[in-house]
């Protein structure tokens, strides 16, 4: 944030407003992240990665599929390739997967 805040150009009567920013900015600790979890072993293509992003909505796999304009089908087989990939049994396990991979 601090850099994006530096980058910015303002004009004159946004000047004191962005000095006060970068003030606070400077002052505020970065949250710790959490430590990367272990790489996939066999890592989910792009494709895989969409899909499981939408599993975190709560659309049905019907409208999942119209959203990717591919047939149910399809989507239930990207699915299933996520659960096996990431070791989960549900929609829920799967996306708490991909959280911890940092994926989603």
């Amino acid at each position: 944030m601090h850099h994006l805040l530096k980058s910015y150009v303002p004009d004159a009567d946004e000047d004191a407003y962005l000095d006060d920013l970068l003030a606070v900015a400077g002052r505020v600790v970065a949250p710790v992240r959490m430590p990367a979890a272990t790489a996939l072993v066999d890592p989910l293509s792009e494709r895989e990665v969409t899909v499981l992003r939408y599993l975190c909505s709560h659309l049905t796999n019907q409208e999942i599929a119209a959203a990717l304009y591919i047939s149910l089908n399809t989507l239930k087989s990207h699915v299933r390739t996520v659960y096996r990939k990431l070791g989960a049994t549900s929609r829920a396990e799967a996306v708490d997967a991909g959280r911890q991979h940092g994926l989603v």
